[in-house]
């Protein structure tokens, strides 16, 4: 991998010449980019977290730094054309600016994560222009592999490499049982975990061609080639780890060789990724350089006074979202200790247990919750309350990993519905119809509120979510009830709408009192009002 850097260009002396001439352009660029780089601090930090502790993406900090190499060598080939705003950038930067807060705010953090390396190219092109920023757009969009936008690709990978494990097994005779992601062989039993999916290898390997690709400056065909050449040797790499990993645990020789396999199958991994990335340097060399030529110096009559009006706008745009970044940063902190939370008595419902069993629903980093079995006569309603005075990712209201219906059962339908209380107010809710391991039916009703709304869906409240934070609250609060069914659903929802009714508005307010007193401590000590 080559880069050679060109005529009047390789002459110059620092990045900041080679913008077009004008007082003003170095001084508005700079300003932009501390700006950008501020607003970018509150992605990054998240970043730092899934490039320290998720080993598939470990490789972060060195794709930052590569992308900020490929950046200057890309300003010190040739001038940039003259800054010319354009509406069309700025747009798209305003679309990329509330996606981030939005993500921020409703600790979506993905959803931030991945608008970063868009958000630098859309400022660029509200402040420059399209043709700067074609020029400087690949090597934002390179540092997308660092992003972990790819983890949605780990499921379909493992279940192909034990498709393919399986297959050589066969073809190998060798004595073994597969059962989903589990081999059984006679010494033992193999799980293809998530690190035996093999995305570590394929990202690094991508990486590794997509870097000489921008270094060689290769069109988009060979760029592609090599792509994928890359991508097909980092799979067979790891498929032939796993399948050695589970021939060599049916061996009891105790060699060097099955000691490294069995033992440190991890390291033994990315010897075989080294050596099958040999054959990617020499397609590498083979396949032609793009065209390196300096581009010509623009006419001086047009460099006069260049346009600095986007620039200006994308600054105060991105200073206008640094302020909701900060507003939505305050008060997230939690003050230690807690406040008795339970649910209040219903009239005309009796308490009669605690409710313990596998059907609880299970709701992530809840700092407090209470679940009871309510009676009236022969109806028994399940009542849970979960409560959030400062939401955080993974301890939300709304989380893949919340499961309103019980650990171990199953939803096979779901509706929304609308509940009017005996004052009048409107509450919604989800029912979810839902079996459990014994084969009964039961009627979950999930109501969700959150900074001091109800939330009609997962959606809703997150929009909520976004809603309190730049006011400043992040509390909320999930109400789930719940009744068995036996044949007829009618009479559960029947027994349902009647405690709902009765309850729901009580626990909310309760709820709320939960969450004054939180944020009334925290204004005392000095945080958000």
């Amino acid at each position: 991998m080559s880069y050679e850097l060109n005529g009047d260009a390789a002459r110059t002396p620092g990045a900041l010449k080679s913008l077009a001439p004008g007082h003003g352009v170095p001084l508005a660029a700079a300003a932009l980019g501390l700006l950008l780089l501020w607003f970018s601090l509150y992605s990054l930090r998240t970043l730092h977290v899934v490039w320290v502790e998720d080993v598939d993406y470990s490789h972060g900090y060195l794709i930052l730094a590569l992308t900020a190499w490929l950046l200057v060598l890309e300003v010190r080939r040739a001038p940039l054309e003259p800054f010319v705003p354009s509406w069309a950038g700025i747009a798209c930067l305003v679309a990329l600016l509330l996606a981030t807060i939005a993500g921020l705010a409703s600790t979506t953090q993905l959803v931030a994560q991945a608008a970063l390396p868009a958000l630098w190219i859309a400022a660029i092109w509200a402040a420059a222009g399209t043709s700067n920023a074609r020029r400087l757009a690949l090597p934002f969009v390179y540092l997308y592999v660092a992003i972990p936008v790819w983890s949605f690709f780990l499921e379909p990978l493992r279940r192909l490499t034990v498709l393919v494990v399986t297959m050589w097994i066969r073809v190998f005779d060798m004595p073994a049982y597969i059962d989903g992601n589990l081999i059984h062989v006679p010494s033992g039993t193999f799980e293809v975990q998530g690190g035996c999916a093999g995305l570590r290898y394929a990202i690094v390997a991508v990486a590794l061609a997509g870097f000489g690709n921008l270094l060689n400056r290769r069109r988009s065909t060979h760029s592609l080639l090599l792509m994928t050449v890359a991508l097909l040797l980092a799979l067979v790499g790891n498929w032939i780890r796993v399948f050695v990993t589970v021939a060599v645990g049916q061996s009891e020789a105790q060699n060097l060789f099955t000691v490294l396999v069995r033992d440190h199958h991890t390291f033994f991994g990315w010897v075989l990724f080294a050596i099958f990335m040999i054959p990617l340097f020499y397609v590498d060399r083979v396949l032609p350089v793009g065209s390196d030529a300096t581009a010509q110096a623009a006419d001086s009559a047009k460099l006069r006074g260049p346009k600095l009006a986007g620039a200006y706008a994308a600054c105060a745009l991105v200073a206008l979202g640094i302020g909701l970044n900060l507003r939505i940063a305050q008060g997230e902190a939690v003050p230690p200790g807690g406040v008795a939370f339970s649910a209040p008595e219903i009239p005309g419902w009796r308490r009669v247990e605690p409710w313990e069993d596998a059907r609880v629903p299970l709701y992530a980093g809840a700092t407090a919750q209470a679940a009871g079995w309510y009676a009236d006569g022969a109806t028994r309603v399940g009542a849970y309350v979960a409560e959030y005075p400062s939401q955080r990712q993974e301890q939300e209201v709304v989380f893949v990993g919340n499961r309103p219906e019980g650990q171990f059962s199953a939803v096979v339908a779901r509706r929304t519905m609308e509940l009017t209380t005996a004052s009048g107010a409107a509450l919604p809710f989800e029912e979810l119809e839902v079996t459990d391991r014994t084969a009964e039916r039961r009627l979950v009703w999930v109501g969700l509120r959150v900074a001091g709304e109800p939330a009609n869906g997962a959606l809703a409240a997150k929009a909520l979510q976004v809603a309190g934070a730049i006011r400043g609250r992040h509390d909320a609060q999930a109400l789930v009830l719940t009744v068995a069914c036996g044949d007829d659903c009618a009479a559960a929802r029947s027994s349902l709408t009647r405690y709902a009714a009765a309850a729901a508005e009580p626990l909310y307010e309760h709820a709320e009192g939960y969450s004054s007193a939180v944020l009334a401590r925290t204004d005392a000590k000095g945080g958000a009002p």
